[in-house]
């Protein structure tokens, strides 16, 4: 299930949408991306070949494969940030990144990737161009990314999407791309530590059409999904369902005694 405040032509908005007078402000779709340094997997065990996902390339993940072909294709793309090398010996995946919209905080299909060094640019690359297409498809046409670093991240974004080594989009959708509004912004929260430059040209503040949105919602996210609290919350469960099925355990084997 996809967010239900974003725009979706065929099934939350009206035949006419396009002719709406505040198109831009209610017809924009907002994608927020932040990474989580807590959602590690350490270098045991069989991995994903003795434990894989159920829900394979259909979730909220980029599709697997193709993402590990692509990280082998750009392992040396210059915006590689370094990590511990024993880190990286101990560790399988370092963190995670993940997309949300920034509005309802509602993550995005086929928007998370899992990080196996720094958070580089590609990543996000293929994160971001994943949920772009879908939205290409749709016909919206203006776009707020917000991203802690989206002042250097934007510069060589279309550069990046034609990169020999790996064609992220196809070129009717790179023309496409280029047609719509993209707009780069940086969470306010996080602004505050940016040069004065960032503050006037990515500030949603000085940016028409996007209401008091903060771009700081995809971080709230992070909250429920760190270790001991997805653990507990899956205890809870479990001593639930124990509590509701008691008396059925308890009476099923004294019955077979019966009998």
């Amino acid at each position: 299930m996809g967010c239900v405040s974003c725009p979706l032509p065929g099934i939350n908005l009206d035949e006419d949408w396009q002719q709406h007078p505040h198109t831009e402000l209610i017809h924009t779709t907002f994608i927020g991306g932040d990474g989580n340094f807590r959602l590690r997997r350490h270098n045991k065990g069989g991995g994903e070949v003795t434990d894989p996902s159920l829900f394979g390339d259909d979730g909220f993940y980029g599709p697997n494969e193709t993402y590990k072909k692509f990280c082998k294709a750009r392992d040396a793309a210059p915006d590689d940030t370094t990590v511990s090398s024993a880190l990286i010996n101990l560790i399988m995946i370092t963190r995670q990144m993940s997309t949300s919209c920034v509005r309802s905080g509602a993550f995005m299909p086929k928007g998370t990737v899992d990080l196996t060094r720094g958070e580089r640019f590609v990543h996000f690359d293929f994160a971001l161009t994943h949920i772009l297409s879908d939205i290409l498809e749709r016909g919206i046409t203006r776009i707020v990314v917000s991203y802690d670093i989206a002042c250097i991240y934007h510069i060589n974004f279309h550069k990046r999407l034609i990169n020999k080594n790996w064609l992220l989009m196809s070129p009717t959708e790179q023309e496409t791309l280029k047609t719509m509004k993209l707009i780069w912004l940086v969470p306010k929260f996080h602004l505050a530590s940016h040069v004065e430059g960032c503050a006037d040209k990515f500030s949603f503040n000085w940016t028409p059409n996007v209401g008091r949105t903060c771009g700081e919602i995809v971080e709230t996210n992070w909250a429920s999904l760190n270790r001991k609290d997805t653990l507990t919350d899956a205890k809870i469960d479990t001593n639930w369902r124990k509590a509701i099925n008691e008396g059925e355990r308890v009476f099923l084997p004294r019955a077979n005694l019966i009998d």
